[in-house]
Order: structure tokens, then C-alpha cells, then sequence
């Protein structure tokens, strides 16, 4: 079986990773570490995810961080990883430590209303029923 690393277009990246004093990698969730289900809840990582991941944090070489477009606090029962890493959810608007200490950013009235105009908007287009109200975003699946 040929390895990752005898691709020629990542031989560079491995060069550079290997040469990186801690490197940082950042998965994707949905799509990416899993595969994308009608039941949200049942979107659960692909095979061997779990292990590959549980492999990377008890060796502390590289810091991993999921990002999501989901809550952060739907990842945990879906990675059922202990510890878990790094979790950044809803674009970007809260994150979850590896400790579990949560933050999130605050979204003031104004920002809130402007988003919700946004989302009411976006239902008039032909494109309303691939959009998503997120707490502090849209999204567009295509």
C-alpha cells in the first residue's frame, strides 16, 4: 500500500512538518472526520478516526483543534474522545478547551437583529432551502 508520504505533491508538507517544532492541525468535522447524515446525531467519524486522533494527542507532537460549523457541544458525544482536543464550533463563534472550559463570544442585540435580517432575506432567494440560521452566522450548503 503506498503511503501518504510517497505522494510527491506532500513530500513538501511532510518536510515541513517534520522541520515544525509543534505543528498545528485543524480538521474539519462534518465531511471530513465524518461523513455527512440525515440525523445530524448520527454522523459519527469515519472508521479508525477515533484511533488516529486518540494517537495524536497522547503523543502531544502536534496540537489538534476540530472546527464545525455545529455547536461545539454536539462534537463530544459524536468524537467520543477522552480527553478531547481542541473544539471550535459555529464558525468560529465558541470553542471548547481541551480542559472543557467553554467560550464564546458575545452577540449584541444589534449584531443579532442585522443577522436575523440577513436570514430573513436570504428565505426570499432561490437558495432558501440550502441556507442555515447558525448563532452567530449563515450558512450556504451546495
Amino acid at each position: 500500500m503506498t503511503s501518504l508520504k510517497d505522494k510527491p505533491f506532500l513530500s513538501d508538507i511532510f518536510q515541513n512538518i517534520s522541520k515544525s517544532k509543534k505543528p498545528l492541525l485543524l480538521l474539519d468535522y462534518d465531511g471530513t472526520l465524518a461523513p455527512f447524515h440525515k440525523d445530524r446525531y448520527q454522523a459519527y467519524p469515519y472508521p479508525g478516526i477515533r484511533d488516529r486522533l486518540r494517537t495524536l494527542l497522547a503523543k502531544k507532537i502536534t496540537d489538534v483543534i476540530i472546527v464545525s460549523g455545529r455547536n461545539v457541544k454536539e462534537l463530544i458525544p459524536l468524537l467520543q474522545l477522552s480527553p478531547h482536543p481542541e473544539l471550535w464550533g459555529c464558525h468560529g463563534w465558541e470553542w471548547i478547551t481541551q480542559d472543557g472550559e467553554y467560550h464564546h463570544f458575545p452577540l449584541n442585540e444589534e449584531k443579532r437583529k442585522g443577522l436575523e435580517k440577513a436570514y430573513a432575506f436570504s428565505q426570499s432567494t432561490p437558495y432558501a432551502h440550502m441556507i442555515e440560521l447558525k448563532p452567530f452566522s449563515i450558512a450556504l450548503h451546495w
